[in-house]
């Protein structure tokens, strides 16, 4: 007998598995729009500068407020609602825009020629709006609030106050 190993046959190029072909799908939609993240990020940032400016203000408030004043925290529900209309502004026009642009360019014929299905397609338009977005302006909220909270803590140990009173009333997310 003789040592000949025998190589399976050449079946091609290999496709990636479905969930490798979505998550590459959903990468390539970020990565075309980045205002998806972009917009939301830069809403959280210029509220919290303004937020930071605000809180210079703050012990004199609180100590005026003694155990009321419930609107003094009213800044961390804006930060929240600027991220999450920037964030469903963003998501509605980028819905919109996907819905077009297939027919728009005829890039449908160009995508028809890759390893990547309709249904896969579908799904990473679909998961940006309904899956990425929610996700992310949560995080980018949550971020932006604790990181407001933690400044406000800052400046009110400074100025010798007890940082209770306003751990009390931060209404977070």
């Amino acid at each position: 007998m003789s040592d000949l190993t025998f190589d399976a046959p050449d079946k091609g190029p290999e496709t990636p598995p479905p969930g490798r072909r979505l998550y590459w799908s959903i990468r390539r939609e970020l990565w075309e729009h980045p205002a998806l993240y972009v917009a939301p990020l830069a809403i959280a940032a210029v509220t919290l500068i303004g937020a930071f400016i605000s809180t210079l203000w703050l012990p004199r408030a609180l100590r005026a407020a003694g155990g009321g004043g419930s609107d003094l925290m009213a800044i961390y529900s804006f930060i929240a609602l600027g991220v999450m209309l920037t964030a469903l502004i963003v998501a509605l026009f980028y819905a919109s825009a996907a819905l077009h642009g297939e027919r728009r360019d005829r890039s449908l014929l160009f995508w028809k020629s890759l390893p990547v299905s309709d249904r896969t397609a579908v799904l990473a338009k679909f998961a940006i709006p309904m899956v990425f977005t929610p996700v992310t302006t949560f995080a980018i909220v949550v971020a932006a609030q604790l990181a407001l909270l933690a400044w406000s803590t800052l400046v009110e140990m400074m100025n010798g106050l007890s940082p209770a009173l306003l751990w009390g009333r931060a209404d977070l997310t």
